[in-house]
């Protein structure tokens, strides 16, 4: 049994800038959009963002285990300066894919820590298409 996990930590706000976000901590964000900022596609295509949201992703394509993750290292140093840009809205998302069966185990130091941000986490299970798994 295999497991491809990945995790990225959401950010977003009214008045939250990604650009000032990197700027201050030296750390690269995905898919950013600053608010205001004239939308190119999606739901607000042509139109403003009415707020900035960008992603916080793992380095790689999937994780080993999620005691490794360097989101949760990175936030837990630099959550207060995402604050400070703006960012009100945080979440985490961990997406599992397995093939036959999917069992996660948590362990006390990983929930310790992610429950020290204060922020929520999504998990999402599904079953891969990956025959590598």
């Amino acid at each position: 049994m295999s497991l491809q996990i990945s995790l990225v930590c959401m950010l977003c706000g009214d008045m939250f800038s990604p650009a000032e976000a990197e700027r201050r901590t030296g750390i690269k964000l995905s898919k950013g959009n600053e608010p205001g900022e004239i939308a190119a596609k999606g739901r607000y295509k042509g139109k403003p963002y009415p707020h900035g949201c960008a992603e916080l992703r793992e380095p790689g394509e999937s994780l080993i285990s999620l005691e490794k993750s360097q989101v949760v290292d990175i936030l837990t140093a630099n959550i207060d300066t995402f604050r400070g840009c703006g960012a009100t809205n945080m979440w985490i998302d961990i997406a599992i894919g397995y093939n036959n069966q999917c069992n996660l185990e948590l362990s006390p130091s990983f929930l310790t820590r992610v429950a020290s941000l204060g922020i929520p986490v999504a998990i999402t299970c599904y079953e891969s298409d990956s025959e590598e798994m």
